[in-house]
């Protein structure tokens, strides 16, 4: 084995080790996609709702991928498929910088900057098509040359291009990106390999376009009403900016910098400027479509092992003409990142309530988070999932911003207030269409669930105070609201029920323990059957550490020397119902709005204190629902 194909392997050893870093962690969007996949399977259809087709989803070929195991643990498949195809990328990425003969200290920063930064490891591990995208893509650039020159007859890099956007729509970028490469750099001239090329990449997006219009009626999903709807894209300049303060301002810059000097070679016509070009293109594509509504960088991750490419590129460049002093330099600079990485974390963390409805988790392989920070970022999702699986009845329509887990652990029929899954919520942003939006919310759905420091409340809390809507349930900083027009719905699903949906929350859940102690802190409040919490207490033993299920049994009160108390989620306890019936006594509206806080982070303001319920540790003595 030659050095250049022992420093990969010693990358996708690397990339391995810090992947499986965030084995524990997942994002909720991710669930959006098992659902899908679960309903394909179970006859519905590719949709969210029974009887809705609409597209919510941006990676529809993630979710055909995930249709067999979309019956089981489709979190645990996600883990290693996504892995596999990290590890995949780590090496297409490495085989072409071999193929470019660059120096050993080049190649070896590219491959660290891959492995090394965050961004592809961590998404292996969080259940999203991220990696698959970066894959094919990456197939894309990196085997072109080879097969353009007739030095390789298999068309991978067009099979890269057909599939690219079956995992994201901003997939097709590598056809565009690669096929202007080609035409600028070979002319128009079409040979044998560019003819099969060209048939491969149009069998694939009219296979593609073809099954949306059949099952959907359209080629762009629904989520592009909630996110291409601002020009000039404000929030993609915000998207853009935070991306390169994190988590080294230094570092991206370098990569700004090998991106231009990419674009730089372009000009020249040579090979080595792809990288730098797609990447260029890709981050452009990103702003412009407004980013992603979390500051997750999502969007910028298939790009990433260009970028990385690119890097390597520009260190081999100044290796010239400066030797190795100036790949030095840029070798020091990309590996001091992890000290500023655990500095901004550290920082990241105390700062982990500025938006109560994202999961935070540490991006840093130098600074996992603790059990206890897990644990209370991961139970934000569960409590909603736990609440439906436990006190919803089939027939009932629940409203809520984050439909993920929620929608993965129970059956039922949701309203996405997002409008991610409903084409009348994307619409709700101006103020006629905010009115038919809150119209539609209360002609089909029986609760609405809000999370008070979010925006929804914001949106929502005035209209709920005009229409009557009833105070149903709550544990801050979630209420939840009953809908007066279906009061005759107001009703707890039969044992039966409830036991049936238990065994398929486990069966989908094995290894969530925040949701399965949600769910028996929910079942305390099941006055009829209390030998539930005991058989659902006895089935998740082995999966949940003693520590944690003891806890869930001391809120309930079930535990030796615990005293029962309202609990509904680790250090909190129900609403008093009777004293906040009163919407005077409800909190203002003027807490953490999503869209306010991003707009805000911008200028460096900080977003205003907001009243969330009772305090930690008030327990009142409420009723179950």
């Amino acid at each position: 084995m030659d050095l250049r194909r022992a420093l990969t392997l010693v990358a996708v050893v690397v990339f391995t080790i810090h992947a499986l870093h965030y084995w524990p962690a997942w994002i909720d969007d991710a669930f959006i996609t098992f659902r899908y996949a679960r309903d394909l399977r179970s006859g519905v259809g590719m949709v969210y709702n029974a009887g809705e087709p609409v597209e919510g989803i941006t990676n529809l070929g993630w979710a055909l991928l995930l249709v067999p195991f979309a019956n089981g643990d489709a979190l645990f498949a996600s883990k290693l498929l996504g892995l596999a195809f990290g590890i995949g990328t780590v090496v297409l990425l490495g085989e072409w910088l071999r193929a470019q003969a660059l120096p050993l200290a080049a190649m070896a920063l590219g491959l660290a900057f891959a492995v090394l930064y965050p961004w592809l490891p961590s998404y292996a591990m969080y259940g999203l098509e991220t990696d698959a995208a970066a894959f094919f893509v990456t197939l894309a650039w990196t085997r072109h040359g080879a097969e353009a020159d007739g030095r390789s007859r298999l068309p991978l890099a067009a099979i890269g291009m057909a599939l690219a956007p079956w995992m994201r729509p901003d997939g097709a970028l590598a056809a565009i990106v690669v096929g202007a490469w080609h035409f600028l750099r070979r002319g128009p001239k079409l040979t044998r390999s560019a003819a099969v090329a060209v048939a491969v990449v149009a069998l694939g997006a009219g296979a593609l376009v073809a099954l949306k219009l059949h099952w959907y009626g359209a080629i762009l999903p629904n989520t592009a009403l909630t996110k291409l709807r601002e020009w000039p894209p404000a929030r993609g300049y915000v998207y853009l900016e935070s991306a390169l303060k994190w988590p080294s301002p230094a570092l991206a810059w370098l990569a700004a910098t090998a991106l231009g000097w990419g674009v730089l070679r372009g000009v020249r016509r040579d090979d080595r400027a792809l990288p730098g070009l797609f990447g260029a293109v890709a981050i452009a594509a990103a702003v412009a479509q407004n980013g992603d509504f979390m500051q997750n960088f999502r969007f910028f991750v298939p790009a990433w092992p260009a970028v990385a490419g690119a890097v390597a590129v520009l260190a081999a460049d100044l290796a010239r003409v400066h030797r190795w002093a100036p790949a030095g330099v840029l070798a020091a600079t990309s590996l001091a990142w992890p000290g500023v990485t655990a500095v901004l974390e550290a920082d990241r963390l105390h700062e982990a309530d500025f938006l109560s409805s994202v999961q935070v988790k540490s991006h840093s392989f130098f600074l996992p988070l603790s059990g206890d920070l897990s644990w209370s970022f991961t139970q934000r999702f569960s409590f909603p999932a736990a609440w439906s699986v436990v006190h919803r009845t089939e027939r009932d329509t629940l409203a809520y911003v984050n439909i993920g887990l929620l929608g993965w652990s129970s059956d039922g029929p949701l309203l996405d207030l997002l409008g991610l899954t409903d084409p009348v919520m994307g619409r709700r942003f101006s103020k006629r269409d905010g009115d038919t939006a809150w119209e539609h919310v209360a002609a089909t759905t029986t609760f609405l669930m809000l999370d008070v420091p979010d925006g929804e409340w914001s949106r929502y809390r005035q209209r709920l105070t005009d229409a009557d809507w009833v105070l149903y349930d709550g544990c801050p900083p979630y209420w939840i609201f009953a809908n007066p027009r279906k009061s005759d719905a107001y009703q707890a699903p039969s044992l039966e029920v409830i036991r049936a949906r238990l065994a398929v929350a486990l069966a989908r859940n094995p290894r969530n323990p925040a949701l399965l102690t949600a769910i028996g802190r929910e079942l305390a409040w099941v006055p009829a059957d209390p030998q539930l919490f005991e058989d659902w207490s006895t089935a998740i033993a082995p999966k949940v550490t003693p520590e944690r299920l003891a806890a869930m049994r001391c809120d309930a009160g079930m535990q030796a020397g615990c005293s029962w108390r309202p609990a509904c989620d680790v250090g909190q306890t129900r609403l008093e119902l009777a004293e906040r019936s009163d919407p005077s006594t409800w909190p203002s509206p003027s807490g953490r709005a999503v869209e306010r806080a991003v707009r805000k982070k911008a200028s460096g303001a900080e977003p205003g204190p907001t009243d969330a319920g009772p305090r930690e540790g008030e327990a009142p003595a409420n009723a179950p629902p």
